[in-house]
Order: C-alpha cells, then structure tokens, then sequence
C-alpha cells in the first residue's frame, strides 16, 4: 500500500449463498436482510469481502493471521484440514468437530462466550507462531497422493467387478 498502513479485512464466506450467487450471478439475497445489509448497517463495505468461488484459497491462507471458524453445524470442515495444513492457527466453536483437530493449532470455544472472549482468543491465536503443518497433517492421513492412490486401486478394482471394495 502506498500509505504502508496495513490494513485488517474479514473474509466472509457463505458456501450455499455464494455459490447460488456465482452460478446465479443474483445478488439478491445480499441485498435483502443478507449478510450485505448487515455490513453496510455497521458501515463495514470497506472492510469485508465476499471472497465467492476461488480458486486461489492457499494464497489466501497465507495472507490471514488467524482462521476464524464460528460455525453452528459441521462434521469435518475441509477448511479446517487446509488451514492447519497452511500453518494458521484456528479458532473453531464447540459446534465444529473436534475431530477436525489435527494440529496444535486448533483451539476451541464455545458459541456461547461472549464476542469479547471471541476477540480475546482472536488476538491470542493471532500472536501465536504460524508452524510448518505438513508433515502432521500427512500422517493423520490428509495426504492428496496417498488418497489419489488409494482412490485409484479402489477404482481399478471396482472396474474389475472384485466385491471387497474397503480403501484401506
């Protein structure tokens, strides 16, 4: 930036209302009672983004501080797996899967804390050191070419007709 003043952004993404919107190109729902009223009634339009579709997410992991994950219902979050894996420290509620916990990087707090003990651990998980996740998050089996692998010979074998078709 030409001022040198960093800026702080909140990424805000919905899955189901960003992709009916990429696919739909339909706003609509942003517009009314969505998430876009509600930024613009605080006055956020400059710091929010509504990231839609991307196919740049690794990046992006790389430019955030902390993974903030507030989620209602989840089983296993992929998000959670691939923020781990890019070394963000992440804050998940008590509604999110533990077992998505593959690293040291995961703290979680429950729902119903208050938003200052949400920013407090915010801040926290902020000042922690990003580490080098990789090798944790391979041996508790989130490798692609081990999986990629697995999946071929379960394919190979299933175009064979075999009848055990178990992946491991």
């Amino acid at each position: 930036y030409a001022s040198k003043k960093v800026k702080k952004v909140l990424y805000l993404a919905d899955r189901n209302i960003l992709i009916d919107q990429t696919i739909l190109n339909d706003f609509a729902p942003f517009n009314e009672k969505g998430i876009l009223t509600k930024v613009k009634a605080k006055n956020l339009e400059e710091k929010v983004i509504l990231a839609g579709i991307r196919s740049d997410v690794a990046e992006l992991m790389q430019a955030m501080d902390v993974f903030v994950f507030p989620s209602n219902y989840e089983g296993l979050p992929v998000t959670m797996i691939e923020a781990q894996a890019s070394g963000l420290s992440c804050l998940i509620s008590d509604r999110v899967s533990i077992e998505c916990k593959k690293t040291d990087l995961v703290w979680q707090i429950s729902l119903d804390e208050s938003a200052k003990n949400w920013a407090d651990c915010v801040i926290k998980a902020t000042n922690a050191e990003r580490m080098d996740a990789y090798e944790e998050i391979k041996e508790s089996g989130f490798d692609i070419q081990e999986n990629a692998k697995l999946l071929q010979h379960f394919y190979l074998r299933a175009a064979k007709g075999e009848k055990d078709l178990c992946l491991y």
